[in-house]
């Protein structure tokens, strides 16, 4: 599905193969255990599916610390996707929001993306999302309208998960702070939610 424009596709811009390769290397980045940790509550999930996946690092991460768990992924960035294809060995979508998998995954995750995406791709997006299990990581407040990106000014969203959940059918299981050195400008947010089984979307 798709309802046009969204902001994410900024970030689509100007990448190369050198960007990529210093994204990839982020997976050594602290912040990015917290994905890990948020799986170890999840022993069910056996699929794991992340929008805008940038060059890979958060699913090789996954992979290093779950084998077991098939991993797949979104990017609109052909450079990124490229890149991470080829580390990863596995086939990307080039999809944005409010795209969503073709198929049925466990559970998907995003990292900072939808703070970039409006409210009304997102709630199309949560509504039709092929999962029963979200892992969201994301700034815990917005310290601004907007944020420079390759020259540009993208809209920067500061979402009420709380809301956006249930209007869509999921319902939060867990949400915890992350520390500021999580990522050093603005203390973090991790959400795990589950579609409630009389929920909208697909079950």
């Amino acid at each position: 599905m798709s309802l046009g424009y969204s902001p994410v596709n900024w970030f689509a811009q100007a990448h190369t193969e050198a960007s990529a390769e210093a994204a990839w290397e982020t997976w050594q980045a602290p912040y990015r255990q917290h994905v890990i940790q948020a799986l170890a509550c999840l022993p069910g999930v056996k699929s794991l599916y992340e929008i805008g996946c940038g060059a890979g690092p958060n699913l090789h991460i996954v992979r290093k610390a779950f084998p077991h768990i098939v991993i797949g992924g979104s990017e609109p960035s052909p450079v990124d996707r490229s890149w991470a294809a080829k580390q990863l060995g596995v086939s990307l979508d080039a999809g944005e929001l409010p795209e969503t998998p073709a198929s049925r995954w466990d559970a998907v995750l995003s990292c900072y993306v939808l703070a970039y995406a409006a409210e009304d791709l997102i709630t199309a997006w949560l509504r039709a999302l092929p999962a029963s299990t979200l892992i969201v990581m994301e700034l815990a407040r917005r310290e601004g309208p907007s944020v420079v990106h390759q020259g540009g000014t993208i809209p920067h969203y500061h979402h009420n998960y709380d809301r956006l959940l249930v209007a869509t059918g999921w319902h939060l299981k867990w949400a915890w702070p992350l520390p500021y050195e999580s990522c050093a400008k603005s203390p973090n947010l991790l959400l795990i939610a589950e579609r409630r089984a009389s929920g909208n979307g697909i079950h």
